[in-house]
């Protein structure tokens, strides 16, 4: 389930059911549903028409686009670092008359860009939903991000306790340094003190025999 904003009514929003339907890994079909409260809006994402879908300004290829719906319908991000192409990324939608567009756009710093948009047409009679089917889609939802949250806080924690594990280690390798370069610096001052003292032994004695010599 997505609470979408409305860019048509700013202080109000739509819900959309997001039900995956694809038959493969590699493709992307969605099966939405949208209600204002009031009314159904049926519409869908099909692998085999996903660059209809794209905004006449989208330069990606077909795999940035799949991503970036699969993101903005499914919270799907690929593995590894997070990808440029979903900075930013939000969904939004408009109602005008019986069809509602929701839009995939870029949104930094207030600058907006879009991406794709799907259009959703209203009709009531198509099929029943059950809203009790998404209330539990909804907190299922809920539970799987409190997992990943805890699962989160659980891995900063462990990164936390390496991190002070090496700043300790880090602090004792630059004590042990300090204490030798003290050492060395103290050995080098006592290693000098004692060529001044027998150079001055020397010219002491060199003084004396030259007396002697006079």
């Amino acid at each position: 389930l997505l609470r979408l904003k409305r860019t048509d009514r700013k202080t109000e929003h739509l819900v959309l059911h997001v039900a995956d339907i694809s038959t493969s890994p590699d493709t992307l079909d969605l099966k939405l549903v949208g209600t204002d409260s009031d009314c159904l809006y049926h519409g869908n994402v099909k692998e085999s028409s996903l660059m209809t879908l794209q905004a006449s300004n989208f330069t990606g290829d077909l795999a940035e686009l799949k991503t970036v719906l699969s993101y903005a319908f499914l919270h799907q991000a690929p593995d590894g670092p997070f990808p440029d192409a979903l900075e930013g990324v939000e969904t939004v939608a408009a109602v005008s008359g019986k069809t509602i567009t929701v839009t995939v756009r870029k949104n930094i710093s207030g600058i907006t860009q879009r991406l794709a948009a799907i259009k959703l047409e209203e009709d009531t009679e198509r099929e029943e939903i059950s809203f009790l089917e998404w209330a539990t889609a909804a907190l299922t939802d809920r539970d799987d991000l409190r997992g990943q949250l805890a699962d989160t806080h659980a891995t900063a924690k462990e990164q936390q306790a390496q991190v002070a594990k090496l700043s300790a280690e880090l602090d004792k390798l630059v004590e042990a340094k300090k204490r030798h370069e003290e050492e060395m610096l103290s050995k080098f001052a006592a290693l000098l003190n004692a060529k001044k003292l027998k150079i001055r032994d020397q010219q002491r004695l060199l003084a004396g025999t030259k007396v002697d010599a006079d």
